[in-house]
């Protein structure tokens, strides 16, 4: 009769895969911090060019371009947060089969 109880390094190994993808989901979706200090930035640079060149509209296009960009990185990172969301969702119920057989 074939033993159906994983050996324990497969445990091991399915475990750090958890751990590692917590890890990852944890830094996916930590992302506000960045965006709040890009925003910050993002309007210090708009009011610097808007001061050196004398053209308030051309600080104003600087400082919506770093929205811009700020907003498509936390985007693709929220897009990120989801895929790592489902692979650690997946592997966590493959790790309770795992212990339970």
């Amino acid at each position: 009769m074939k033993n159906s109880t994983p050996p324990a390094e497969y445990l091991h190994l399915k475990e750090n895969e958890v751990r590692l993808l917590q890890e990852k989901f944890n830094r996916d979706v930590s992302t506000w911090p960045i965006v709040i200090i890009a925003v910050f930035i993002g309007g210090l640079m708009g009011g610097l060019v808007a001061f050196i060149s004398g053209n308030s509209i051309i600080g104003i296009g600087v400082a919506a371009g770093f929205l811009v960009v700020t907003n498509s990185w936390r985007t693709s990172k929220s897009e990120e947060a989801k895929r790592t969301g489902i692979e650690l969702n997946a592997a966590k119920t493959e790790l309770e089969k795992m212990k339970s057989a």
